[in-house]
């Protein structure tokens, strides 16, 4: 199941019309490896970046940046900091 982060560059790609992870970065400027971080998880967007994507998606900054910290504790098995930060983002969106 793919993370909120892959999930938010798919329906990206998929609002915009880009075929690809690299015509999204390309629009950003950032690298294709940036990219294939988020998408794998090796490395998720900063605060920077977030907002940018939230931006981008008309999407409020505070839901996308406590979607990713949630997406963050969940990868550093910490249930408690991920649950906690859904429930702010629920509030925020």
């Amino acid at each position: 199941m793919p993370g909120f982060t892959a999930d938010l560059l798919d329906r990206m790609k998929k609002a915009r019309h880009w075929p690809s992870d690299y015509a999204l970065a390309k629009h950003f400027g950032w690298k294709v490896q940036t990219v294939s971080n988020w998408r794998t998880g090796r490395t998720l967007p900063d605060e920077v970046m977030a907002a940018r994507l939230a931006g981008e998606m008309g999407l409020p900054n505070g839901y996308v940046l406590a979607m990713i910290a949630a997406e963050r504790a969940e990868r550093q098995k910490n249930p408690e900091a991920a649950s906690a930060w859904r429930e702010l983002a629920e509030k925020m969106a």
